[in-house]
């Protein structure tokens, strides 16, 4: 997204390889950071690793946010140092209290039956990935063979993506 400040505005040089840099640079952490993620809730995560993630991946979010909000701001403020701490600031604290909020309510507005099937889906997350799971039919659930990063994958989404799949009913997770 550019914003250019007059009709005949040019992009210099420096300003292209700093405006494709700085994006690919957040891409690159961005994805090593999911990379980890997926790793680690593959894997049984004690609680200060997990609020690590939450912690870590705010930051990422905000700052992917007062990425955006910089260009904006640069234009306004003519010192670049306050523009990006204003914009990186900025951008930490809405996606800090936002993602907060959301997942709050996420939490609150589950009933007592999804929040139970969430842990019993959590617990048979490793079987999943395993391919050890059957469907009511007597068909295995993941049909071809995980390993690696694929069945940390398997792992980790497992829970969410089943919780509300048709006909969870008759499953007996409770």
């Amino acid at each position: 997204m550019l914003w250019f400040s007059g009709k005949d505005a040019v992009l210099s040089p420096r300003s292209l390889a700093y405006g494709l840099a700085l994006p690919v640079a957040y891409l690159i952490v961005e994805l090593a950071f999911n990379n980890q993620l997926l790793r680690t809730l593959g894997d049984i995560a004690p609680a200060d690793v997990l609020s690590g993630l939450e912690f870590w991946g705010r930051v990422i979010s905000g700052v992917g946010l007062g990425i955006l909000l910089h260009r904006g701001l640069t234009s306004r403020l003519t010192p670049r140092l306050a523009s990006w701490l204003i914009s990186i600031g900025v951008g930490v604290l809405v996606i800090w209290h936002v993602q907060k909020a959301l997942i709050d309510h996420l939490v609150e507005a589950a009933s007592p039956q999804d929040k139970r099937a969430s842990v019993a889906l959590a617990v048979l997350a490793p079987k999943a990935g395993q391919g050890a799971l059957l469907t009511p039919a007597g068909q295995k659930l993941v049909t071809t063979e995980t390993t690696g990063l694929h069945r940390n994958i398997v792992e980790a989404m497992f829970p969410a993506a089943a919780l509300h799949a048709p006909q969870r009913e008759q499953l007996p997770l409770q």
